[in-house]
């Protein structure tokens, strides 16, 4: 067992997520039953986005953790913070599920502070309290960032309604953690029939991008950085397209 665990850790340290489920689904239908197979099998359906049948795989080895992960990234907030009651605190994995705890804190409308900074405290390898920006600052960089684009986008831009948001609304098609969201019909894709659509919408989540910058400025380059990718879908492109208008 030792071996197969070399070899999962191998698979994964490669990002072979198939190799990792495979591997792992072998050994359990071949009789292994060390339920940590089955949070290989988690972990490669979570890291892929298949997160029901993440959870399907969480549920049969035990593992509260990645069900409540699975729930949360689905829009389940109330059952993540059900499963989180009955993940063991200590190490890495308590560390996480008190990220988590603070996330379906937050998504919930409550106080996640105290969980973030267990968290940080933790796990400071892993976790840090999330950045705070002042509204001035987020604008300033919002006016900035447009300001730099050359003419001919930012008369796309002047199309485009930009809105700074604490979070994403649950919707099946985007994760909660989101940083921005482009609501539209791009440029390169709009038709006649489109023409009297509502005006196309850039949506910042500054919370998301707060708590994942790892200090002031690294949240305000992202907040540049996440208008800049959403101005490229209303443009048309895909996220390859931030680098060919030179947007990056």
């Amino acid at each position: 067992m030792h071996d197969l665990f070399e070899r999962l850790d191998e698979l994964a340290a490669n990002d072979d997520l198939d190799g990792v489920e495979r591997a792992a689904l072998e050994a359990l239908n071949a009789g292994a039953t060390d339920p940590d197979l089955w949070r290989y099998v988690a972990w490669a359906r979570f890291e892929q986005g298949r997160l029901a049948q993440a959870l399907e795989a969480a549920r049969a080895g035990g593992d509260p953790l990645y069900q409540a992960k699975a729930h949360f990234h689905m829009w389940e907030i109330d059952e993540a913070a059900r499963a989180l009651r009955e993940c063991p605190a200590g190490g890495e994995d308590g560390a996480e599920a008190e990220w988590y705890r603070g996330l379906c804190a937050e998504f919930s409308g409550g106080d996640p502070a105290v969980h973030y900074r267990r968290a940080a405290g933790d796990a400071p390898h892993l976790f840090h309290e999330p950045v705070r920006l002042d509204d001035v600052a987020v604008e300033a960089v919002m006016q900035e960032a447009i300001r730099s684009l050359p003419p001919e986008i930012s008369r796309a831009v002047a199309e485009t309604v930009v809105e700074i948001r604490p979070l994403p609304q649950p919707h099946p098609d985007v994760d909660p953690l989101s940083l921005g969201l482009y609501l539209g019909v791009g440029r390169l894709s709009r038709r006649h029939e489109n023409s009297g659509d509502l005006p196309a919408r850039i949506e910042i989540y500054r919370s998301n991008i707060e708590r994942m910058a790892a200090d002031h400025a690294e949240a305000v380059d992202e907040l540049r950085i996440t208008l800049l990718h959403e101005i490229a879908h209303h443009l048309g492109y895909d996220e390859g397209g931030v680098v060919k208008l030179g947007l990056d």
